[in-house]
């Protein structure tokens, strides 16, 4: 898992000098994904495991909220301090929660109460020194993205709760997101020659990209998965240590505070979510064993 997360912290480096290089969004999201998608597809026909799905609908649920997820995330990570723009995009376990109790009529316990108001208070120190009227869009794009994320991942669950195996919902989530940028792209005319220059870093983020969801699976599948989903808190650590080194922004005291709050709150959010997950399923099959089921960070 700390593998995953200082590969995705690259990710999010290697996205600002694609950028730079002079790719369009579009584009990130489109090799972004179509890299992951190729070499998942290799691996599916290898293994044996079919695309085919008896529920084609909640796939392409999945796939249009990770699209929007997706666009969302590499915008502000273009546009925003890249620990920032992942410190936003990992508050997606608590607009988990209040989908569920705003959407689903879950009931909030104490604990998820407490790590709500902890968490939009991390988020509120956060944002203070630099939501500025310039900041206000990029700032609300990063947010808005959590909340995709949020909803992406809901329906992953619900994938998961209907038997569907990972790889085949890694499968048609890349499909539909690299689809989609495809189709925008040719639209718009978006597509352009590669330089030397700008297909290392294409070929960069599409490797490290799907080395860092295979190594998160390994962790989930063959770990315990509460510990993964903390470690995957790192992360914004590394993505801190990056913006110092090599942009030179330093994060203030109330900046790391703020971070600090965020992930104790995601991490307390994650456990309540889980446990409660746990209890229901071991309501509907007592008699059987029941293992945590591996959330994706991975939009």
């Amino acid at each position: 898992m700390l593998l995953a997360s200082f590969l995705l912290a690259i990710v999010g480096i290697t996205i600002k000098y694609a950028a730079a290089a002079g790719y369009s969004t579009g584009e990130i999201v489109f090799y972004r994904t179509f890299i992951g998608f190729a070499v998942v597809s290799v691996m599916m026909a290898l293994r044996g495991v079919s695309p085919r799905s008896a529920h084609t609908l909640g796939h392409v649920q999945r796939g249009a909220a990770g699209t929007f997820a997706m666009w969302l995330f590499i915008y502000a990570v273009v546009h925003l301090p890249l620990s920032t723009a992942i410190t936003l995009n990992f508050t997606a376990p608590l607009w988990i929660a209040l989908i569920l109790a705003l959407v689903f009529g879950e009931r909030l316990s104490k604990t998820m109460l407490a790590a709500l108001g902890l968490g939009f208070l991390g988020i509120a120190i956060l944002l203070k020194p630099i939501f500025s009227p310039e900041m206000r869009f990029d700032i609300t794009i990063g947010l808005l993205s959590g909340i995709a994320g949020a909803v992406a991942l809901l329906n992953v669950r619900r994938l998961g709760a209907l038997g569907e195996p990972e790889m085949r919902i890694f499968w048609w989530s890349s499909m539909i997101i690299s689809g989609g940028a495809a189709l925008w792209l040719t639209a718009s005319g978006g597509w352009r020659w590669h330089g030397s220059n700008g297909l290392a870093w294409i070929a960069a983020l599409g490797a490290l990209a799907t080395g860092a969801q295979l190594a998160q699976t390994r962790a989930f599948s063959r770990g315990a998965a509460i510990l993964a989903a903390n470690l995957s808190y790192s992360t914004v650590l590394f993505s801190a240590i990056a913006d110092l080194l090599l942009w030179n922004i330093h994060i203030a005291a109330s900046g790391w505070l703020a971070i600090a709050i965020i992930i104790s709150s995601g991490i307390m959010a994650t456990l309540r979510t889980r446990k409660s997950a746990r209890r229901e399923a071991a309501a509907a099959a007592p008699a059987e064993p029941i293992e945590p089921e591996p959330p994706s960070t991975d939009p």
